[in-house]
């Protein structure tokens, strides 16, 4: 049996030219009432809710291209332990919690799956979805007057928005342990 050399090998669907490569961020933290809640992004005009996120340029990996936008949107203040050695101050990309993939542009969610459908060659977006952790204080920069920052539970989420990647983060947490905070002196 003879191979034919003018049979290309098949390439992964992330190394595809013209592929537009994205990301979106899960932060979590804790709100008033001890519950872990997700920050995420509204738009005033629109009221669309978001997941902190971004672009890959041209040339960048996604993990680069996350530590420029990490970097650029959130500050934080140095802190030290009781012990006076710095804490981790910086904001630190963890697991890979899903990979999206959008298969056309008609819309902001329209054609958006959590696989690549086999009749699909080439997808428009490979959104991937990590999981990012927060020091215990930083500081939000809002940047284009049209942005919200916003905290919902974990428990509310599926109720308000339309946006599949947000929808699916309770069921992607759930294979981690996630604990409500106790507040001190025995209050819930």
């Amino acid at each position: 049996m003879q191979s034919n050399s003018s049979i290309s090998s098949p390439l992964s669907p992330s190394s595809l030219p013209g592929l537009q490569k994205s990301f979106r961020c899960v932060l979590l933290c804790h709100n008033a009432e001890g519950h872990v809640s997700v920050i995420f992004f509204r738009n005033s005009s629109t009221g669309a809710m978001r997941l902190f996120g971004g672009k890959a340029r041209p040339g960048e990996t996604l993990k680069s291209a996350m530590a420029r936008k990490l970097k650029a949107t959130i500050t934080c203040p140095g802190t030290s332990n009781q012990q006076g050695s710095n804490v981790q101050n910086e904001p630190r990309v963890g697991d890979l919690l899903s990979v999206w993939h959008r298969i056309n542009f008609e819309g902001e969610s329209t054609g958006l799956l959590p696989y690549l459908p086999p009749h699909v060659t080439r997808p428009k977006e490979r959104i991937e979805v990590y999981q990012v952790l927060l020091p215990p204080k930083c500081v939000f920069e809002m940047r284009g007057g049209a942005k919200h920052l916003d905290v919902v539970p974990l428990s509310d989420l599926l109720m308000l928005c339309d946006d599949p990647i947000l929808n699916s983060v309770p069921n992607l947490l759930g294979r981690f342990n996630v604990i409500r905070m106790q507040r001190e002196g025995g209050g819930g």
